[in-house]
């Protein structure tokens, strides 16, 4: 009787170690499991600041409809950086970086037809119809054709002809480096001011209007690289930044509204289509982004290849849209123009 509660004994004894040692692994295990989590979340904590998540990518169908150039001969075509078409779509203008001079184009009006150098004029230096950096180039609804003049800090304005008109310049408003210039719906005139981080609005005489918007800072409403900039159809402007890669959106009056990041490296001129689609170059990444204004910005997709998958670009610079949404987009480094049309 005694062996048999003996026996007993031990066997409750090992039961009950052996209950411990399993409850205790348990306990290990939900432990390790806590600790694991915790390190995880910690260095997820710690890392997220450098970890740069890659969005989806939507490629946009594009058809491209032509190419021009490169040209040869004493007005050749070289380094086009800003683009604009006319009011009527019959002519295309080109500024320059490289060789300060600003190119007009009559745009062909059947297929296969050449494209033709209407004018050139410019070259470098500082009196009026002379450049040093033009870069952003726009025309309004009378064929006014204005033109960011960036080492000389001022916007030269001349008439469909390119004949000289008027200056707004450095010494009245304290420019530095004007990179670009836009012909708004409602005839103001909005420019760039790049090394100040400001925007101007100006009337079509060249009078100031209100105060500028933005400097120097990573707030709202503020820029380390103002550069692009477009109108939608309800008045809003839009700038980007080309640094901080983002969108600031402002009134008409230059009110700031709200801004949004964009994925491009080095963005930096903007359009907007008759769809009130927002047009983004990316010139390091050799694509476009698109965006709709009218649905608070949301990303559309990116045009990047033609229809035959064939990249269409090699850095994109310069881009502007005619009355029917045909895109005209500059490649300085290979001294051409494309003309291309997305498919939506």
């Amino acid at each position: 009787m005694g062996k048999r509660q003996a026996k007993s004994g031990g066997k409750a004894v090992k039961n009950a170690v052996k209950t411990e040692i399993k409850t205790a692994e348990k306990k290990y295990d939900i432990s390790m499991i806590a600790l694991t989590t915790v390190v995880v979340i910690i260095g997820f904590v710690m890392l997220a600041p450098v970890i740069k998540f890659t969005p989806t990518v939507k490629l946009i169908k594009t058809d491209k409809i032509a190419e021009w150039g490169p040209e040869t001969g004493k007005n050749a075509m070289t380094g086009p950086t800003g683009a604009a078409v006319s009011p009527d779509n019959a002519f295309l203008y080109i500024a320059s970086l490289s060789t300060d001079t600003i190119y007009k184009y009559k745009l062909p009006v059947k297929p296969g037809e050449n494209w033709k150098q209407a004018h050139a004029w410019g070259g470098k230096g500082g009196t009026p119809g002379k450049f040093d950096e033009p870069s952003g180039i726009s025309v309004d609804k009378n064929g006014n054709i204005y033109i960011a003049d960036a080492v000389n800090s001022r916007i030269q304005v001349f008439d469909e002809n390119a004949k000289f008109k008027f200056l707004i310049d450095y010494p009245k408003y304290g420019f530095y480096r004007t990179r670009n210039v836009f012909a708004g719906r409602k005839g103001m005139i909005y420019i760039a001011d790049t090394g100040m981080n400001r925007i101007w609005k100006f009337d079509q005489a060249g009078n100031k209007i209100g105060e500028p918007a933005g400097f120097w800072g990573k707030g709202r409403g503020q820029f380390y690289q103002a550069y692009g900039i477009a109108e939608d159809s309800t008045g809003r402007i839009y700038v980007s930044d080309g640094l901080l890669k983002k969108i600031e959106v402002f009134s008409q009056d230059l009110i700031s509204q709200a801004h949004f990041n964009v994925n491009a490296s080095q963005s930096g001129l903007l359009a907007v289509d008759s769809q009130d689609r927002l047009y983004v170059v990316s010139s390091d990444t050799q694509e476009i982004l698109v965006y709709n204004t009218k649905n608070n910005n949301k990303y559309i997709g990116t045009i990047r290849n033609d229809a035959n998958n064939n990249p269409l670009f090699t850095h994109p610079a310069g881009i502007a849209i005619d009355g029917l949404d045909n895109i005209y987009i500059t490649e300085p480094t290979k001294n051409k123009v494309l003309k291309i049309r997305p498919v939506f």
